[in-house]
């Protein structure tokens, strides 16, 4: 009987402590700005949500000081993992935030774009950004690439972002 109680709390304890860690994974604070103080926060709230169309976690930006946070802005969106990338996607020389949405096949990625605004301390989401599959920024170009594989074809799209920071499809030039 003891050996019984004995396996029962390991796999218990185990489970417990498998559920703190993964929940612990759905929560990481990151810095985009210049400012030090102030720093961005994503949190997946419910992980295990498989339909994109309802927001799961939190983007917030915040303002911290040795003791308080100000809240400055704060999303709510689909987010499947904690996956980040940093990179300008304006052409404006200042990196922006993806964050990993979802994937519609082994290789076709979307993400959340935030266009950093250094200057200000904000972020501004671009609507629509979670359509283009894969994005890239051409420099030479000032476009955004974004390509979907399926099967055997290569579907390749173009877009820009204006000065108010609305996505729209466009040609190559």
């Amino acid at each position: 009987m003891s050996k019984f109680i004995f396996v029962a709390s390991l796999i218990l304890f185990s489970c417990t402590t498998y559920a703190q860690v993964s929940l612990e994974k759905m929560d990481t604070t990151l810095s985009v700005f210049w400012d030090p103080t102030l720093k961005v926060r994503l949190h997946i709230l419910d992980p295990d949500e498989p339909d994109a169309r309802k927001n799961n976690a939190v983007l917030t930006l915040f303002r911290t000081d040795k003791v308080n946070e100000r809240i400055l802005f704060r999303d709510s969106i689909f987010a499947y993992i904690l996956l980040f990338r940093i990179t300008d996607m304006d052409g404006d020389g200042i990196k922006d935030l993806l964050i990993y949405n979802m994937n519609n096949g082994p290789e076709n990625k979307s993400y959340h774009l935030y266009l950093v605004d250094q200057k200000n301390g904000s972020l501004k989401r671009v609507k629509k950004f979670e359509r283009v599959f894969n994005p890239y920024f051409d420099q030479g170009q000032c476009l955004i690439l974004g390509y979907e594989g399926f099967e055997n074809k290569l579907n390749l799209y173009h877009y820009q972002i204006d000065k108010t920071g609305v996505l729209s499809a466009t040609t190559w030039r």
